[in-house]
């Protein structure tokens, strides 16, 4: 009955939005408007909060809602890079505005495809997880192994950070397999 008590209510509101007063009584199309500035300058956000958490800027970045809205941010990034380094976006947009000595490289490219070295979108990627990881790292050692492995939550991520990492480990393998077979290792 406490939590439903629309005074309640109104309190989690009121802290919820707290870095955009007024944010509520805007019109549809100014909220989506507001959010997506947010989507766009999340990543110089990040870097303000950390290279300066106290400045007004990382202040802002602690508000629950803009919170919210650069995790999600970051999320659909991160995603949008898994996509594109699964179609190897490279060699398309290579294929479709290179020049005729850029896509027979890019042929060239293809038949060794396998023991390529990680293209940019992949790239991305290992920094989106190697931010991932690091994450849990501290998740773990602030608040300690006995209660990490009590929230399933954390097991979950547990296991896709290591599927990750498997995905990088193999990349790599086939990357050094290859090479060992061209004898240019």
């Amino acid at each position: 009955m406490f939590v439903a008590h629309p005074n309640v209510q109104q309190l989690l509101s009121a802290i919820w939005y707290e870095g955009v007063p007024g944010f509520r009584r805007k019109k549809i199309l100014w909220q989506i408007v507001h959010i997506v500035k947010l989507f766009i300058m999340f990543p110089i956000y990040c870097l303000v909060y950390i290279i300066a958490p106290s400045s007004r800027m990382g202040r802002f970045m602690k508000k629950p809602f803009v919170k919210f809205i650069c995790h999600s941010a970051s999320y659909i990034l991160f995603l949008t890079f898994v996509s594109m380094a699964s179609q190897r976006l490279e060699i398309v947009i290579l294929e479709l505005i290179g020049t005729d000595w850029l896509k027979e490289k890019v042929n060239e490219w293809k038949k060794k495809e396998r023991g390529a070295f990680f293209g940019f979108a992949e790239s991305i990627v290992i920094l989106f997880v190697s931010s991932l990881v690091w994450a849990e790292i501290k998740s773990l050692w602030t608040i300690g192994l006995k209660k990490y492995i009590s929230d399933l939550w954390n097991i979950i991520d547990f296991i896709v950070n290591v599927l990750y990492i498997l995905w990088f480990a193999l990349r790599m393998s086939s990357w050094y397999i290859v090479r060992v077979s061209w004898g240019t290792i």
